[in-house]
């Protein structure tokens, strides 16, 4: 396999990695009253990793994300983490 194809193959997983998400996110947002939250930025890959470890410690239903973007199956997680992280 040459270089070009991977970098192909790999675009292409990930594009449809970001489709999924908007998919299965504006779906649950819709039909089962989850919370969208999608940040402007991240600062940096330190940050991120904060926002991880925060959402493993603080949130006890289910959250979803895939970058910037959240999805909170609790309102009032999806609060906390607007007063924390905005």
């Amino acid at each position: 396999m040459n270089l070009e194809h991977e970098l192909m193959v790999k675009m292409s997983r990930e594009m449809a990695q970001e489709i999924d998400f908007a998919v299965l996110s504006d779906l649950l947002v819709k039909y089962s009253g989850w919370v969208k939250i999608e940040l402007d930025t991240l600062e940096n890959n330190n940050n991120a990793i904060d926002m991880s470890e925060w959402l493993d410690i603080n949130c006890k239903h289910k959250v979803s994300r895939l970058g910037r973007r959240f999805v909170f199956e609790s309102s009032a997680e999806a609060e906390w983490f607007i007063l924390r992280w905005l």
